[in-house]
């Protein structure tokens, strides 16, 4: 399967959330307090006093400025993998199966042996909001929101994510027992058709093999048994 780095996904505001700084002053001196408290705890109060006072010195901006940043080369540095619930979506043959020339692999989700899982994918017409001050309190929640959300304008991907945090965009191979079945696409050459089937053929896999068919009235697909 392809790992991609978020920084490279086809929508430039995938996994680019709304960073903000406090909505306010008490949430900034909040933070403030927090981080020189943690940093600084066995200084005396008059000098976490004076940290504090520095960090806010600088701007909200430059905070929200320095976050971005970060964000920026965490997704860089991560990977995920994209799935759809929908095999037989007329737009995502076109975009994704080689203008119904490829395949689809249908896959099943599992804890055991080996977890095989993945997070769906919600659709707003806002990006999804995380501050700066708050974010170590939810627990990584809004981070995994930050890269779970996007336009409405796709939700007729019916997507979901696998996410690797810090994982190495690539090729990976999937544990062979979460493979349950093969669409062909419907305009499929005799060729490539041939190779998905020998290629089942050779792994032993017990994949179930179907055919994606135009139907004759009406702008769907038909998923035959083959």
């Amino acid at each position: 399967m392809w790992w991609a780095s978020p920084v490279d996904f086809n929508d430039p505001m995938d996994c680019r959330p709304n960073l903000i700084f406090g909505r306010n002053a008490r949430d900034r001196q909040r933070w403030a307090r927090r981080a020189t408290t943690n940093q600084l705890q066995d200084n005396p109060k008059y000098e976490r006093r004076r940290a504090e006072r520095a960090l806010l010195a600088v701007g909200a901006d430059h905070h929200r400025q320095n976050a971005i940043a970060g964000f920026q080369q965490w997704m860089e540095e991560s990977a995920v993998c994209c799935f759809s619930t929908v095999p037989d979506n007329l737009l995502m043959w076109s975009h994704y199966g080689d203008q119904h020339r490829g395949v689809v692999f249908i896959f099943e989700e599992r804890m055991e042996p080996t977890p095989f899982i993945a997070f769906d994918v919600f659709y707003s017409a806002v990006r999804p909001e995380v501050d700066i001050t708050t974010i170590r309190d939810e627990g990584g929640m809004a981070m995994q929101r930050s890269v779970l959300t996007k336009s409405s304008d796709w939700a007729y991907e019916f997507e979901k994510r696998m996410l690797d945090y810090r994982g190495t965009p690539g090729f990976r191979e999937f544990p062979p027992e979460v493979l349950k079945g093969v669409v062909l696409g419907a305009r499929i050459s005799v060729e490539d058709e041939e190779f998905i089937r020998d290629l089942l053929v050779q792994r032993g896999s017990p994949a179930e093999i179907y055919k994606a068919e135009l139907s004759s009235t009406e702008f769907t697909l038909n998923l035959i048994a083959s």
